[in-house]
């Protein structure tokens, strides 16, 4: 952003002028033309040394008494041109004899080129700080975005997590069927083998059968205590699991409703500076 000589930072410097010499003077922006002047009606007015010193013909101009009486369109005094990052932008003109105001005005337009320095090294603070905030707000999106995908996945497992419970729950039914099971098998092999005996002889076979059944009874109860030891194991560690899981999600909140805040407040911070810069 191009930094110009404005009206009002013109009126200070040359309110500051004159009461340091208490003669009228005037300040020129671009073209020449009068921005700030003891004599008001004299703002708008193009001034044609400004416009010499302004087009580069010279860098001051002193007109003395003499001058001033040998011309009826001009009055005693001096003007200087005003630099600013290498460019004319203006002039500043004060009435009297130039040996005595010559060095207010040089000091006049030393104040304007650091006041416009000044200005000109806020706005690009400004802009930094503006950067930053932006790339921060961008930085926290971004770890918000990751955040939300984290709790989306994080309400996923928790999902599956419960479900896995509830077949868990079956599973575990399903196995004290299976024990129940293999107990009144071994049962019914237990009466059959008592009933073969008291068959004798003719029984024999009826034996075998008996046999047979309370062996896989006991095979059917041996894995169905296996499955049990299997499936408590799986159960203490589904169960940190799912702590872990619950702990994950509600850190993962934490995190994204603190992400939030910061970016709230990055935004206000935002709003400050936008609001600073347009009230320079």
């Amino acid at each position: 952003m191009s930094i110009e000589l404005t009206q009002q930072l013109a009126d200070r410097i040359l309110n500051l002028v004159l009461s340091a010499v208490e003669q009228p003077g005037i300040i020129c922006g671009a073209g020449g033309v009068i921005i700030a002047a003891a004599a008001r009606e004299r703002i708008g007015k193009v001034h044609d040394g400004s416009q010499r010193i302004l087009r580069g013909e010279c860098d001051e101009i002193a007109i003395t008494e003499e001058d001033a009486l040998r011309s009826s369109n001009v009055r005693p005094g001096y003007n200087c041109v005003v630099l600013f990052d290498g460019r004319r932008i203006g002039s500043i003109g004060i009435q009297g004899d130039p040996a005595i105001v010559k060095g207010t005005a040089r000091v006049a337009a030393r104040v304007v080129q650091l006041e416009l320095e000044a200005l000109q090294q806020k706005e690009q603070l400004q802009t930094a700080a503006l950067q930053g905030l932006q790339n921060v707000t961008v930085a926290a999106e971004q770890i918000l975005a990751g955040t939300n995908d984290h709790q989306r996945l994080a309400r996923e497992l928790d999902e599956s997590t419960a479900q896995l419970l509830e077949r868990s729950r079956t599973t575990t039914s399903a196995l004290r069927l299976i024990e129940d099971l293999a107990q009144r098998a071994n049962l019914l092999g237990l009466n059959a083998a008592v009933e073969a005996a008291h068959a004798g002889r003719s029984g024999a076979g009826f034996t075998v059968v008996a046999d047979e059944i309370r062996k896989l009874a006991e095979r059917t109860r041996s894995s169905a205590a296996e499955i049990k030891t299997a499936l408590n194991e799986w159960q203490r560690s589904f169960d940190q699991m799912a702590t872990n899981v619950a702990h994950s999600t509600r850190v993962s909140r934490e995190q994204a409703e603190a992400i939030r805040s910061v970016a709230a407040e990055i935004q206000r911070i935002e709003e400050a500076v936008a609001t600073l810069a347009a009230s320079k």
